[in-house]
């Protein structure tokens, strides 16, 4: 796991007079990102980058080639 601080999109608190409360609006903003790194047998290489604020986005990333490439292996192709 590797943690970074990058943009992101989060929520902010904001006054609204003529609703005399306060609200919630989309924004951006910075926060921590971890970065996880895997290597499975039938997938092969990925990686998973989770944001650790609200909304808590989550990206996944497959390597196609190396999944194409596991079972021409074990089935004995060059």
């Amino acid at each position: 796991m590797w943690p970074c601080v990058e943009p992101c999109s989060t929520f902010k608190s904001a006054f609204d007079p003529a609703k005399t409360y306060p609200s919630l609006r989309g924004g951006r903003s910075k926060c921590k990102h971890l970065y996880f790194y895997f290597d499975d047998l039938v997938y092969g290489f990925m990686s998973v980058r989770l944001q650790t604020w609200a909304p808590y986005e989550i990206q996944i990333a497959l390597n196609g080639r190396e999944r194409l490439r596991r079972p021409l292996d074990a089935a004995g192709c060059g």
